[in-house]
């Protein structure tokens, strides 16, 4: 084989490799503005927390409930400075990587549970649930997150 023919070889498998790599990685999403958020989480047996966000009238619209040592029941407009840090400690957490987590234990009862549901103007979102069972960061980021819900619901846990 000549050189030529060797050289046209590797120009093309190179084409073919860059092409299937361009195709094939995942590209890290862009989530941008959130549209609405859900974050329920606790235990039948202890405090259970239901937080939401949605859009109302161009609005963010915050509302809590709470049952624990107090109950909670709360309904607020946010600032976009709000959403921000929202969205600044979802991004921080790396809490997008817990989308499509969705595990169980079945035999615990009274155990321990959390569902996430993110949905952002672009069409993105992050769904997420657990019973019993979390995704690998879910201890340190829910920390950060509930720290968050509680400030804005003006409560101290």
């Amino acid at each position: 084989m000549n050189n030529k023919i060797k050289i046209l070889i590797g120009v093309l498998l190179v084409a073919i490799i860059t092409i299937l790599v361009i195709v094939l990685i995942p590209k890290n999403k862009e989530y941008g503005d959130i549209e609405s958020f859900t974050y329920n989480f606790g235990s039948g047996e202890g405090s259970y927390y239901e937080f939401n966000i949605n859009i109302e009238d161009d609005k963010y619209i915050f509302t809590g409930k709470g049952y624990s040592s107090s109950d909670l029941n709360i309904k607020k407009e946010l600032s976009t400075s709000d959403m921000k840090e929202l969205s600044n400690i979802i991004k921080d957490n790396n809490i997008t990587s817990w989308d499509g987590f969705d595990r169980e234990k079945k035999d615990i009862l009274d155990g321990d549970s959390f569902k996430l549901i993110v949905k952002y103007k672009n069409g993105e979102k992050i769904v997420a649930n657990g019973y019993m069972l979390y995704p690998d960061n879910y201890r340190e980021a829910s920390k950060k997150l509930e720290e968050f819900l509680f400030k804005i619901s003006e409560i101290e846990e």
